[in-house]
């Protein structure tokens, strides 16, 4: 078990961190007390979330989740784009200079996103995306989501326990 630890001793900058997302609630289901925690330790975290999710219930409704959802753990900004949801492989170019026009604005010292080995077809896309989008980025972590394969083999593990129910209010 490798507890990752993004404040040393002697480094108390805040690090800039980017949550990116497929649909609204990908990035609380998958790293929401992540998210929670590295708040609480005062890094600065920003979510992006690529589609309104409208396949997966009413889009106005998750849309608002998805704000809700950040407001309660407390990130300084969501981004939520309208890219065409469970369609996001006919729009790979355009996701990807989405993606890496918020890396250029925001300057993340670490992103996380879903992992190459997701069964989902938009998390497998942002997750390409986001590797070629931030590709000068220092840090890049794979969250594990509902729709990982038997293959996703974690390295990095974080502790939450202090903040599951935040999560799952999330």
């Amino acid at each position: 078990l490798l507890h990752y630890k993004l404040l040393t001793p002697n480094q108390r900058t805040p690090r800039r961190i980017l949550a990116i997302g497929a649909h609204p609630d990908d990035v609380e289901i998958a790293c929401g007390g992540t998210l929670a925690r590295l708040l609480d330790e005062g890094h600065i975290v920003r979510g992006l979330v690529l589609t309104h999710g409208e396949q997966g219930g009413n889009a106005a409704k998750r849309v608002q989740e998805a704000r809700d959802g950040a407001a309660f753990l407390g990130m300084q900004q969501v981004t939520l784009l309208d890219f065409p949801d469970t369609r996001l492989a006919e729009m790979g170019n355009a996701v990807r200079t989405a993606i890496e026009h918020e890396i250029n604005a925001f300057q993340p010292d670490i992103v996380l996103t879903h992992s190459s080995h997701d069964q989902h077809q938009d998390h497998q896309v942002i997750h390409e995306a986001t590797m070629r989008a931030g590709r000068r980025v220092k840090t890049i972590l794979c969250y594990e989501s509902p729709s990982v394969t038997p293959d996703f083999k974690p390295g990095i593990y974080v502790e939450i326990g202090a903040y599951v129910d935040i999560k799952i209010e999330s």
